[in-house]
């Protein structure tokens, strides 16, 4: 997972990341994230769509908003755009997705958020023989629109969203994130070039 070898990089250059995972990593987080990916309910968009946001409001005020005070570098697998990109493949307007994320995160945005992409089908295959949660069971023209909502939006803050093929090798794509991290860190003074 790349969001682990990012992590093990920062601590390399002297830092001390925090890494979550969106929804999660708080008490209620991972209580949410059990009920809308591990639980025999089918959920209505809207209904996934709170808890989502719900779990991501307490990540935000219990863990994030902390470590950032303590200038602490926060990694996150997941968050706002994620939402953006699945909920609103379900059908949900990008007005309420937009509104609620906006709740939700406080004004406590990525300077870097990496899109790691890869056509569906080849991301289905790499999911072959895997478990699948309800939402990765959602098929492939789900997918195709998550897919779609994903790209659309990084067309829309190139500067904060950084495209990367993920069809290459982990190693070809993690030297790529180290290298956009690195610069960012760099601008802020926080690692040498």
């Amino acid at each position: 997972m790349q969001v682990k070898r990012l992590q093990q990089q920062l601590t390399e250059w002297g830092q001390v990341p925090l890494l979550l995972n969106d929804p999660g990593s708080t008490g209620v987080g991972e209580q949410l994230r059990t009920l809308i990916l591990k639980s025999s309910f089918v959920l209505e968009p809207l209904v996934e769509l709170l808890l989502f946001e719900a779990a991501r409001a307490q990540m935000v005020r219990e863990k994030i908003r902390p470590a950032l005070a303590g200038g602490q570098i926060v990694l996150s697998d997941r968050y706002a755009d994620a939402t953006w990109a699945y909920q609103g493949a379900l059908g949900i307007d990008d007005r309420t997705l937009m509104w609620l994320n906006q709740l939700a995160c406080e004004d406590v945005w990525p300077d870097i958020t990496f899109l790691l992409d890869l056509p569906v089908e080849q991301a289905l295959e790499r999911l072959q023989g895997e478990r699948r949660d309800p939402i990765e069971a959602r098929g492939r023209s789900y997918f195709e629109k998550v897919r779609a909502r994903f790209l659309r939006l990084a067309a829309t803050y190139p500067q904060r969203i950084c495209v990367i093929d993920a069809s290459r090798s982990p190693d070809e794509v993690e030297t790529q994130i180290v290298e956009e991290v690195r610069r960012k860190l760099s601008e802020k003074g926080m690692v040498g070039r």
